[in-house]
């Protein structure tokens, strides 16, 4: 399936982006520097196993579940998921990400994906309560605010009652400056100006139009959800990653 929906600016920089690194690298070795390749050893399968026992403990994934996975790159999650639901199905707007992940499927260790569309996080392909679980991992750092609030608004559309999404590490405006690890090599004193120097940088960059990474405050997502969903945030992220004190989970349940 081809994607038809216009991009904003943000989208289409980072589609070209993960195409861009998908092409020009082996799939392992993409993979890895990600820290999502479950067979590639060291700390890599740690930070893997890792990430994948938050996800599961949040989504609480059942074997009669139908599960969609939204922005799912190489679908590496999706098809270890895939190996408890009912049925699962990954969407990604990189068509590269979406080719170079079909090649997992032969690897052993690897559930079966039973479908990769490539599809806009903000138009997903399918009819409305189609899903019990949907996952949203690691993508909305990259989305302006008004394609935040429609992928919410399709993970809201396509929860079946009783549903559940997970939308994880989003980053958290509060803390954005320790996504940067020179931050703690200063003195703590100057911890303070360096951080509203990158906001203030960020405003300008966004003000010239440049792409730049986003925070939601948690608030963000309570305010959004129309009546009959609940959200939860979930700050206490202990993957294995010195980056989760700037990022947070957050879990919409549909009542």
């Amino acid at each position: 399936m081809t994607e038809t929906v216009k991009l904003d600016t943000a989208a289409e920089h980072w589609r070209q982006y993960y195409d861009g690194r998908a092409e020009g690298q082996s799939l392992r070795h993409f993979m890895q520097v990600l820290g999502y390749h479950p067979d590639s050893g060291g700390d890599y399968g740690r930070l893997f196993d890792g990430i994948l026992a938050e996800i599961e403990a949040r989504l609480a994934l059942e074997s009669e579940h139908i599960f969609l996975d939204i922005a799912c790159g190489f679908a590496a999650f999706t098809r270890r998921l895939a190996g408890t639901a009912n049925l699962a199905v990954g969407t990604d707007l990189a068509a590269a990400l979406l080719k170079q992940g079909r090649g997992l499927e032969s690897e052993p260790g690897m559930a079966k994906l039973c479908g990769i569309v490539q599809a806009n996080g903000c138009a997903q392909p399918f009819v409305e309560a189609s899903f019990d679980r949907i996952l949203c991992f690691g993508v909305f750092f990259h989305l302006s605010r008004a394609d935040a609030a429609t992928v919410v608004e399709e993970i809201v559309r396509l929860l079946r009652p009783g549903g559940r999404a997970l939308i994880g590490d989003v980053l958290h405006p509060a803390r954005l400056q320790r996504e940067r690890s020179y931050i703690e090599k200063v003195p703590a004193l100057l911890h303070a100006p360096l951080r509203w120097g990158l906001r203030c940088k960020a405003i300008v960059d966004r003000l010239q139009g440049k792409v730049v990474y986003q925070a939601y405050a948690p608030k963000f997502f309570a305010r959004i959800l129309p009546s009959g969903f609940t959200c939860r945030i979930y700050e206490d992220k202990a993957d294995g990653r010195r980056n989760n004190r700037s990022r947070y989970d957050v879990v919409i349940e549909r009542g």
